[in-house]
């Protein structure tokens, strides 16, 4: 298989504008970092079109995009409901925070975080195929989709407070983006893990000795062996070390940074390695095949 660029890019910018959006909630709800939130809406929803976007190209013909309305029960039509959603509740809060001067009402920012998170897990859920997917297979999608957006959320708003009060000291989340660093650490390795045990089962348990295949989506290319299918085998190796590398140095980064302060010099490091070990995951993942051909093998 081949990285599929459109959904790569519409994953990791709806994933990260989610997680910026509930992070700009939780802000709101503790009352924290008031010269930020202007700075992280504007931030968040430039991510959610830009994620709009690449919904859009992936699906190849624009003209069909609200057919995909007919089946409510589809990953993908769930995450367009929920983009939507979350959008629309940008909106509100947006309004909200004009007409209150700042001071956004509690149901609100609690309804902002819902619908982040419902988006998260169906971008989690609609990068692959639930038909020939395992439950487990679509738990570990969710978790690692999850674990991309607590990462990149808090240190993207962290980054956006750091830049508008430069006078404060403090982290505007507390150690939410520490934490958000180390969850993403953990669930990028495991993700890994997982797919790398999944499919080193799934080659071996065909009972047929397979050691060579043919990509049914590109019937002209050149016959690839097995350790292709592999997270940790192939040209992927390279790709999955740099995924787990790049997350264990955002989480140092990030951890370094809220022990110091707002330093957004830090936290800019952290979020660009975050979302370089997001977008190195998703490639791994589309590489080895897994959203497509022999994903029933899971």
């Amino acid at each position: 298989m081949i990285a599929q660029w459109p959904l790569v890019i519409a994953s990791v910018c709806l994933a990260w504008g989610a997680g910026l959006f509930a992070s700009l909630c939780a802000a709101s709800l503790a009352g924290r970092a008031p010269r930020a939130r202007i700075g992280a809406w504007v931030v968040a929803v430039i991510l959610l079109l830009a994620g709009a976007l690449g919904f859009m190209l992936r699906t190849s013909h624009w003209d069909r995009l609200f057919n995909s309305f007919a089946h409510l029960a589809s990953p993908i039509t769930q995450e367009l409901i929920c983009l939507v959603i979350v959008i629309a509740l940008a909106l509100v809060y947006l309004v909200a925070y004009r007409r209150s001067e700042g001071e956004v009402p509690a149901p609100v920012s609690a309804a902002g975080i819902a619908g982040a998170a419902l988006l998260v897990v169906t971008v989690g859920r609609s990068a692959i195929v639930p038909a020939t997917t395992p439950a487990l297979g679509q738990v570990m999608a969710v978790v690692a989709a999850c674990g991309a957006a607590f990462a990149l959320g808090p240190m993207s708003f962290e980054l956006v407070a750091g830049i508008t009060d430069r006078q404060s000291r403090k982290t505007a989340l507390g150690a939410f983006s520490a934490i958000g660093g180390g969850v993403g650490a953990l669930t990028t390795a495991g993700y890994l893990a997982y797919l790398q045990a999944a499919r080193s089962a799934a080659v071996v348990g065909t009972g047929r000795g397979v050691e060579f295949g043919v990509d049914p989506t590109r019937p002209q290319a050149s016959i690839a062996t097995k350790a292709s299918l592999l997270p940790f085998g192939g040209e992927c190796l390279p790709l999955a070390i740099a995924a787990i590398g790049c997350a264990v140095l955002a989480f140092a980064f990030a951890l370094a940074a809220c022990r110091k302060g707002v330093r957004p010099a830090l936290v800019a490091m952290a979020l660009v390695l975050a979302v370089v070990s997001f977008t190195l995951l998703l490639v791994v993942f589309f590489m080895t095949g897994t959203a497509g051909a022999g994903a029933a093998a899971f």
